[in-house]
């Protein structure tokens, strides 16, 4: 079959030939009525279609005749003949390779001719797509086929069979059938590459295919998560709805870093969206939509992978920050390093609030984190994680107050603990915080292990060198504020936390810290001023003749701030 085809060809770039021949012919002799004119003007002049009075008029004309003769006669032979219909979709890329085989040869053809006869080009685009497009029926059947594979596969990656306990181990199945999945996709993609042609006339179409499929997939999937916002943990045994949305989360992205895999293979970089729905807007550019169809089916994926773990880590967070809250319980004045206010444990003398933390990290870290496949997603968000327990720690930690040197000393060694535990789920070296520089207020980064160093070093910097502190920058201004507010008489109080008429679950050192990291740079220094100008009244109202040596000093970091942020 394949010499048959091979011979068509040959036979067809022969006699393309001879009518280029006839056509080069006709423009070189003379008109026998006008000798300034030749032949071709006369084909020109009995043309009945306007629009086809054309240098290449004749080429044209057998071009039409041909492919429509072709496509009309490839399509009867498929229908007398299963077998020759089957091979000449399932080969649809080697099809093609014969065709470009061709157009190649008349090309350069084509190119030899025009540079002995400087003659335009005899050979235009819009005959080459008529040829293709003798066999796109061939193409559509391509790629239905490979799109029906990639469905049935689909359809039993989805398939979850769960017994009344899921076990971990029972995505091994459906891992499987992602293996597969992936296999057939990278052959599909391998046969296209196989001629750079080939490659840019079907991997679009390829892809566009590809995309619907992830996109049924991940609506599946969606349908499948189990809500897990109200399941609380009892001691170390593992709810099985959690085990149901991690299979789910690790076949996903499994199935996602596969694809992505494949298509860096081949030198296809898609730049991944996360986005709650499938995009299908359309591109005059087909390569170009079908890069934006995958971005936003791989990152319809990537969304449900998200849906699933969010709950999971904002429910820790929110354990973890209630423990946390728990500091002002405890004692920091001088006598707080007193044996009886610390707890000794296997982390050594550390606060009760410290030990309660690591073993609910660790409870953590054993039981729910091992049930997800580690992944560039499961990362950032254990970084989010580790950056917002910090966070929430250094600012109760700020706002501790009578903190006395014995106190000092039990901050730091508590500090040094909570870096011990959280360190098993992400280094703080490798998690990145946001500060401001003080004169321009612009953001940088910074990594957490030198705010955690910066703020443990504050803390004992005297009062009349803190504006010399060449660390503040690395802290943000609602740790320094509150921190020195705190160094200030009880008068001075922090800002107010607004009143709400609605209930909340938190205390109300919780829900201070939640406010305050809602509010802008500007509102958050404008409140520490307002705070400022209020004592400096009461002060005033009291006949006091001296303010704290202290209160310069913040008085001139809150005006620095605000000329920083004020923009």
């Amino acid at each position: 079959m394949w010499k048959q085809m091979e011979l068509l060809f040959q036979e067809l770039y022969q006699q393309t030939l001879q009518v280029l021949h006839l056509q080069r012919v006709l423009q070189r002799l003379p008109h026998p009525e006008n000798p300034k004119e030749n032949l071709w003007s006369v084909v020109n002049e009995r043309s009945a279609d306007s629009n086809e009075k054309d240098e290449d008029l004749l080429v044209f004309i057998f071009w039409k005749d041909v492919t429509s003769k072709l496509s009309s006669s490839l399509r009867k032979a498929s229908q007398d003949s299963n077998f020759v219909g089957n091979q000449l979709v399932v080969d649809y890329p080697k099809v093609m390779r014969i065709v470009f085989d061709f157009l190649g040869r008349l090309e350069t053809h084509q190119e030899l001719r025009q540079s002995y006869h400087k003659l335009k080009g005899l050979f235009k685009q819009e005959q080459k797509s008529m040829l293709i497009n003798a066999f796109s029926w061939c193409e559509a059947g391509y790629i239905k086929k490979m799109t029906n594979q990639l469905e049935n596969l689909a359809g039993k990656i989805c398939e979850l069979r769960f017994n009344e306990v899921p076990e971990i181990t029972n995505q091994n199945v459906n891992f499987r059938f992602v293996g597969q999945f992936s296999s057939v996709l990278k052959s599909n993609i391998e046969v296209v590459y196989m001629g750079e042609e080939t490659k840019v006339l079907i991997l679009p179409k390829l892809l566009l295919g590809l995309s619907k499929v992830l996109s049924d997939i991940s609506k599946s999937m969606k349908d499948q998560i189990v809500n897990t916002t109200q399941i609380n943990m009892v001691g170390s045994q593992v709810n099985p709805s959690y085990i149901r949305n991690a299979i789910i989360f690790n076949i996903s992205n499994r199935l996602v870093e596969d694809i992505q895999a494949i298509l860096i293979g081949h030198n296809i970089r898609i730049q991944i969206t996360e986005t709650n729905e499938h995009n299908e807007k359309d591109s005059e550019n087909l390569t170009q939509n079908s890069l934006i169809q995958m971005s936003s089916s791989l990152g319809s994926n990537v969304h449900i992978q998200s849906t699933i773990i969010k709950p999971i880590f904002e429910k820790t967070f929110n354990q973890l920050n209630t423990i946390l809250s728990s500091i002002f319980k405890e004692d920091f004045t001088s006598s707080s390093l007193d044996p009886q206010n610390m707890k000794d444990s296997p982390m050594g003398m550390c606060s009760p609030y410290v030990t309660q933390l690591h073993q609910q990290i660790q409870q953590f870290s054993t039981t729910l984190l091992p049930l997800f496949t580690p992944c560039k997603l499961l990362r950032e968000h254990l970084k989010e994680l580790v950056e917002r327990v910090a966070s929430s720690f250094l600012l109760y930690a700020s706002m501790l107050r009578p903190l006395g040197e014995g106190g000092k000393l039990k901050l730091t060694s508590d500090m040094a603990q909570i870096e011990l535990s959280l360190t098993p789920i992400c280094t703080f070296k490798d998690v990145p915080v946001t500060v401001y520089h003080l004169e321009s207020g612009k953001p940088h980064t910074i990594p957490l292990s030198q705010q955690w160093h910066s703020f443990r070093s504050l803390i004992y910097t005297e009062d009349h060198k803190v504006l010399e502190f060449v660390d503040l920058e690395n802290l943000h201004p609602s740790y320094t504020l509150h921190h020195l507010f705190s160094r200030m008489p009880m008068d001075l109080a922090f800002p107010a936390l607004p009143a709400s008429p609605f209930q909340s679950v938190f205390s109300e050192q919780v829900r201070y810290g939640m406010w305050i990291r809602s509010l802008t740079n500007h509102d958050l220094i404008a409140a520490f001023s307002g705070q400022l100008k209020a004592y400096m009244v009461l002060v005033n109202k009291r006949g006091d003749t001296q303010y704290p040596n202290l209160y310069p000093v913040l008085d001139l970091l809150c005006r620095k701030l605000n000329k920083a942020f004020e923009n």
